[in-house]
Order: structure tokens, then C-alpha cells, then sequence
């Protein structure tokens, strides 16, 4: 069975639900499942947002059916990851509610204005992935918005798992990282090539 643009984010979403089901029957509902609910949803949305991301460039360097197939359904898996960010501030909403200590767990402004932004540009992408946002907005307005949106997301994952792979020592964290760096040359070298071409 081949899945295309909707099919693909129904099942992505399908497997998110899923997953967040089975997270709970094994760590329970309390401070335990939503922390790990918090970690999962972060990683699931941070690795399709790079894929996504790098959809184009990967195709440009490799020509097979499995970067076609991701270069013809970016949006679709783009607006996956923005379900799973949304399942993530959820569980964030829930963790600092429910489980919080007052004083100790408070959300400082610099993260709260820098991760807000994120959320509102994730949201703003998965919002506007479409042909009718296209020309509602105009090609180049919309091209702006994606391109500053792309970016600052990919600067809040990237500064995110920083933090965790150097003040924490996590070896996700440092994972994730490298990956994210990993792209930004990728695509530069890509956009070269693609100019060179054009020349």
C-alpha cells in the first residue's frame, strides 16, 4: 500500500495517539508518564520537522523512491510534526499544572517568549502548508513566512537539544544535535548546486 499527502498524516497521527496510549499504561498518568510523554512528543516532532527540512536537499544528493516520495509529501509529514508539538505543549501544559512545584518549576520569560515563538511558527508552517495558503498570502509573503519559520524552528530544536547534550550529558539530546547541524551545511551545499546549475 502506498501512502500519499493525508494518508500519510492519518496514520502518522494514528501511531502518535497510539503511542501516547501505551506511554500511559506503562509509566501511568502521573508526574513519571507525562515527563515521558513530554520527552517523546520532542522527539517525534523534532525529527519531522527534519525530514521535512531537509526533504529537498536529501533528494537533490540522493535520487531514489524513498526521497521522492518524501520531497512529494514534505508538507504532509511537516504538519505531522506540528501534531506531535501540539501533543507536546500539551503534555508541557500538563507537566507545569499538575505536577509542578511552585518557585522551583517556573518557566522563565526568555523561554517562554523564545519556545512561544516556536510553537507560533511550527503552528503558523503546518497552518499555511497548502496551495490555498499559497495564494491566499501571495507566493512571496508565503515564501518569507515558511523560510523565517523553518529557520527559527530549526534554532529552537537545535538550541534545545544543546542545552540537553551539554548541561545534561544526554546522549538523545547530543544525537538530535548532530543531525540538526548536519543540515544546515546540506542544504547550503544544495542551494550552491542548484545555482551553479542554473548558470
Amino acid at each position: 500500500m502506498r501512502l500519499e499527502r493525508w494518508a500519510i498524516f492519518g496514520w502518522l497521527a494514528t501511531a502518535q495517539l497510539a503511542g501516547t496510549g501505551a506511554l500511559f499504561a506503562v509509566f501511568g498518568t502521573g508526574v513519571d508518564g507525562v515527563r515521558a510523554w513530554v520527552l517523546a512528543t520532542a522527539w517525534i516532532s523534532a525529527s519531522l520537522f527534519l525530514l521535512a527540512f531537509a526533504a529537498r536537499p536529501l533528494r537533490q544528493f540522493v535520487r531514489s523512491d524513498a526521497t521522492g516520495a518524501l520531497l512529494r509529501n514534505r508538507r504532509h509529514v511537516g504538519v505531522s510534526g506540528a501534531f506531535a508539538h501540539f501533543l507536546h505543549l500539551i503534555a508541557i501544559v500538563w507537566l507545569l499544572n499538575g505536577f509542578a512545584h511552585p518557585g522551583e518549576d517556573a518557566v522563565d520569560v526568555p523561554t517562554l517568549i523564545g519556545g512561544g515563538l516556536g510553537f507560533a511558527f511550527y503552528f503558523s508552517l503546518a497552518l499555511t502548508s497548502s496551495d490555498a495558503a499559497v495564494r491566499a498570502l501571495g507566493r512571496r509573503n508565503w515564501k518569507r513566512l515558511h523560510t523565517a519559520g523553518m529557520y527559527y524552528v530549526w534554532f529552537i530544536f537545535a538550541f534545545t537539544f544543546l542545552g540537553g547534550a551539554v548541561s545534561e550529558g544526554n546522549a538523545v539530546s547530543a544525537s538530535f544535535l548532530l543531525l540538526f547541524a548536519a543540515v544546515i551545511p546540506l542544504r547550503i551545499t544544495a542551494r550552491l548546486r542548484s545555482r551553479s546549475a542554473a548558470a
